[in-house]
């Protein structure tokens, strides 16, 4: 570009702390076909090496003009590079983002062409590890011919409303509202058009590149207890244009920010506060008059979001280390005492092993349902090695704090779960899981509960009864707690069963079960092992089924059954499990141990759960990515797991630290 050249476009780049992306970015800009642009960038307050790339850059190309600023946010560099930008259309680019070769001379080209105000193209979300994980593609709203935001086509309202993706007619009236974290980029986009009503056009082409990335200041902000989606709504709708809008084009609006919101609350990394879903019932109220919301795609969808989001569902877990000596010397003491056989089937050591799948089984419900609210961990008083129990999230409850004292010790799951409603401060709606269970895939809290707080019940079809399984504790106990309640609540429940995994229950279902069957519960809790002719939890299931009328999924369970959602899996045979878990992976799955499983099974899987869930997790001490796990090279894609050599015997050694989570990173 000669130096009196007109300036065509003007992009504007806010630089935060960049040093990793910046060149990348600015490498794409540099290498735009369209010579007659500037490039000016908004270092705001950079700590890292970002305006040295910055100077090292403007040296060898004019075309980059540096404004330095006190760290003031992305709004507020944007509004200097407004007033700094000189051409007649301005682009914004993030300092981490790219964009491709041809991106501004097809939009010169199109906004020309068209005598056109804005140019809107198609975007792609890039993975740090360069896979694209999303895109936007704006096949639906036709590319010719443009047409004036005011008579735009529906779709138009629901693109996405960041201000990257576009090329604007600079107006040096137009500017960003500084004081937003969130909404920022929809604010400005919403008030441009309704201010300047711009005659659009449309690229269907993918130009812009967003990183997706776990570390920027400008994209995945952390939500906090104020709303700040409905915060960004109620600063455009006090503004001059939004009210002399027609209800139509309000309520378009309206309903674009009602998406975002479902998103946010359905996308949320914690748990949403009451004080967040007051915020966003205040804004269902106050657009409730709008005439034309109701027909529209999304209004209707957030209320159903915010009932379902806005409950808080905590998770119970039973859990015990069977490797603790001092615990199974009691254990063994007592079964002693009660008469009862410690070689029995249903008090075997594997039983009661403690292959860390409680701490997995934690990262799962975190990376896969990280809306549950509170972890409730019943124990003996025994606490995992790894737990943080400061953690706010966690609470370990002994059984002390649920049971009566006249049924302490004891060695019976069954009999610790009659008492789980005892749990202080548990919410009405809670999941139940052992520490074999996991979460597999994402899922959102309709899952267990529905729209009216029913829970969602998930059930098998047995061929279990009280005549041929004798000689089976859990099966047995399954059709007892069955047959109590056909007679009880007059009802058949025919041969259904639980699906050993994950199960929702109702507070107060609990409670006014136990209160029903009060006298099969008294004699239950008082079990110290697990006996033939007693109540377990599948009552509860039972029972909530006859009080609130509802029909259960039938699921199947089984390894081999693609389809199935809930997958039973014994640890007897660990490639069968990955090659499982790696094919379609079930939203919820078990590995539970088995009387034929190996040590070698054991700690194989120690391996497989590290490679599924290897991001610890705040209430974990410092144990690194995977606890260390991963250091022999554990290679999932190739499902390759490593078998130790047998060596000859050495000194001992002292185990090599395991690295800290940014060591891992790096």
């Amino acid at each position: 570009m000669t130096e009196k050249a007109e300036i065509k476009i003007s992009i504007i780049v806010p630089i935060y702390n960049m040093q990793k992306y910046l060149k990348k970015c600015l490498n794409s800009l540099l290498l735009q076909t369209l010579r007659d642009i500037e490039i000016i960038c908004i270092n705001d307050g950079s700590t890292d090496g970002s305006l040295a790339i910055l100077q090292d850059f403007a040296a060898k190309d004019k075309r980059i003009k540096i404004v330095n600023q006190k760290n003031s946010g992305v709004s507020a560099a944007r509004n200097a590079g407004i007033k700094k930008a000189s051409g007649k259309y301005v682009m914004f680019v993030d300092g981490d983002d790219w964009i491709e070769p041809e991106t501004c001379a097809e939009c010169y080209a199109k906004i020309t062409q068209d005598h056109s105000d804005m140019v809107v193209f198609n975007f792609q979300k890039i993975h740090s590890q360069n896979k694209i994980v999303a895109s936007d593609k704006l096949n639906t709203i036709p590319e010719n011919p443009p047409f004036f935001f005011k008579n735009c086509p529906s779709d138009f309202f629901y693109i996405m409303t960041s201000v990257w993706g576009k090329l604007f007619r600079l107006h040096k009236a137009m500017t960003f509202v500084i004081n937003l974290k969130k909404g920022e980029d929809a604010v400005f986009f919403w008030e441009y058009c309704l201010k300047y009503n711009p005659q659009i056009s449309v690229i269907n082409k993918t130009f812009y590149n967003y990183l997706q990335r776990g570390d920027s200041t400008m994209k995945d902000e952390k939500i906090t207890s104020e709303c700040e989606i409905v915060k960004s709504i109620k600063t455009l709708a006090i503004k001059s244009c939004f009210k002399k809008a027609s209800h139509l084009l309000q309520s378009h609006i309206l309903d674009r920010f009602a998406q975002s919101l479902c998103y946010e609350i359905s996308h949320a990394p914690i748990v949403l506060s009451t004080d967040y879903f007051a915020q966003v019932h205040n804004f269902i109220d106050m657009v409730s008059h709008y005439p034309h919301l109701e027909d529209l795609r999304y209004y209707q969808k957030l209320r159903d979001t915010v009932s379902v989001y806005s409950r808080k569902i905590d998770l119970v877990y039973l859990w015990v280390n069977g490797n603790d000596e001092e615990w199974r010397a009691q254990k063994k003491y007592w079964a002693e005492q009660c008469g009862v056989n410690p070689d029995d089937v249903e008090s075997q050591a594997y039983r009661y092993k403690d292959n860390q799948e409680l701490r997995y089984s934690l990262r799962s419900a975190q990376k896969f349902a990280p809306w549950i609210n509170k972890i409730f961990i019943i124990t003996n008083g025994q606490v995992p090695e790894w737990l943080d129990t400061s953690h706010p999230k966690i609470k370990i409850i002994p059984h002390e704090q649920i049971m009566p004292k006249s049924a302490l010790p004891t060695f019976n799951a069954g009999a610790i779960e009659t008492c789980l409603a005892n749990i202080p401060e548990l919410s009405e709606f809670f999941l139940f899981a052992n520490d074999d269970f996991f979460f597999g895939s994402p899922l959102k809290p309709d899952y267990f509960f529905d729209a009216e707080g029913k829970p969602v019940i998930r059930m098998v079809k047995y061929n279990w009864s009280l005549d041929s399984i004798q000689n089976t504790f859990y099966k047995n106990t399954v059709c007892y707690s069955r047959e109590l309640i056909n007679k009880k609540m007059h009802t058949s429940f025919g041969k259904l069963a639980g699906t050993y995994n994950v199960v929702p229950y109702l507070k107060s279902m609990y409670a006014a079960c136990a209160q029903t069957f009060a006298e099969e519960y008294a004699y239950a809790v008082h079990c110290k092992f697990i006996e033939k002719s007693t109540v377990q939890r599948t009552i509860v299931t039972y029972y909530t089924m006859s009080k609130m009328n509802i029909q259960p999924k039938i699921v199947n369970i089984h390894i081999k059954d693609k389809q199935a959602e809930a997958v039973l899996m014994k640890l007897n045979n660990v490639q069968e499990i990955l090659r499982r878990l790696q094919t379609t992976r079930p939203k919820l799955f078990c590995i539970n141990d088995h009387e034929t499983s190996t040590d070698k099974d054991r700690e194989k899987l120690q391996y497989l759960l590290a490679a599924f869930f290897p991001v610890q997790q705040a209430w974990e001490k410092d144990y690194g990515v995977d606890g260390g796990l991963l250091s022999n090279g554990f290679i999932f894609n190739n499902i390759k797991i490593p078998e130790k050599k047998a060596e000859p015997a050495k000194k001992e050694e002292t185990a090599p630290k395991s690295e800290s989570a940014d060591e891992a990173k790096k």
